[in-house]
């Protein structure tokens, strides 16, 4: 993955597999990459991404259930830094395996431990 002054994410459309839409995991990795840098709030990132066409992105089709649980411990996040840590790590972590075609492992993020 190579950014530009402007901010955009270029990469590869090498081995996007077969059930991928390149413009929309392009769209999914800016998304998260806004959370992961606070520049996006979550219910924003929320509604984006509901608005996907996510039959598109077949091949990362448990990262949707797993963002779940991240939308969903924005309470816990605030009582526990350690837990918000972790989950932001895990972010960064998924945004790297979306952006390296890693299909696999990204499906493993599931922001509940370590992965």
């Amino acid at each position: 993955m190579v950014g530009n002054d402007d901010g955009i994410l270029a990469f590869s459309t090498a081995s996007l597999g077969v059930y991928m839409d390149k413009d929309e995991l392009q769209r999914l990795i800016r998304l998260l990459s806004d959370v992961n840098h606070r520049t996006l709030d979550m219910d924003s990132a929320q509604l984006n991404i509901k608005k996907m066409k996510t039959d598109k992105l077949k091949d990362i089709s448990n990262v949707f259930a797993n963002l779940h649980h991240f939308w969903s411990d924005s309470d816990i996040r605030r009582e526990d830094r350690t837990y918000e840590s972790m989950q932001f790590s895990e972010l960064e972590k998924l945004i790297n395996h979306l952006t390296n075609r890693n299909w696999e492992k990204a499906n493993g993020v599931t922001f509940l431990y370590v992965s």
